[in-house]
């Protein structure tokens, strides 16, 4: 815990540069998804789990959150919680939300609504017991 606690003071010190950089990195990000959608022909986000660029603009941006205001990372602990069960039920709304013309032609607007649709069905299948268990890291 020592070192995530100086890695956090950092952050707090050079936070302007720090979000910039996660910024830059997040349009890298971008930039990748496009081209593995466009050369390679792999429209989904499952090739890049363990792309090191992913892993660190992810780390990046949660640390830019928790750091910037408290609602911020109030935010952030609502959503942890139900990150396993958005990864488990996000693969089988991508194909009904690929069949949305909007969402086939513009796939970057498909990360948030899947997102908040996947959240808000995480959200109430944890208020049911039996269900919950199954969403529960």
């Amino acid at each position: 815990m020592h070192i995530l606690k100086k890695i956090i003071t950092f952050c707090k010190q050079h936070f302007v540069i720090i979000s910039s950089m996660t910024t830059v990195l997040y349009i890298g990000v971008i930039t990748y998804s496009i081209w593995n959608r466009t050369i390679i022909h792999w429209a989904y986000a499952e090739a890049n789990y363990g792309n090191a660029l992913i892993i660190l603009t992810s780390a990046l941006i949660l640390i830019v959150f928790s750091i910037s205001s408290p609602h911020d990372k109030k935010m952030i602990e609502f959503v942890i919680p139900a990150t396993m069960g958005i990864y488990m039920i996000h693969p089988f709304f991508i194909g009904k939300l690929m069949k949305l013309h909007l969402l086939y032609s513009y796939p970057i607007l498909m990360i948030p609504i899947l997102f908040v649709l996947c959240l808000v069905i995480v959200e109430i299948a944890l208020r049911i017991p039996v269900l919950s268990r199954f969403f529960k890291l």
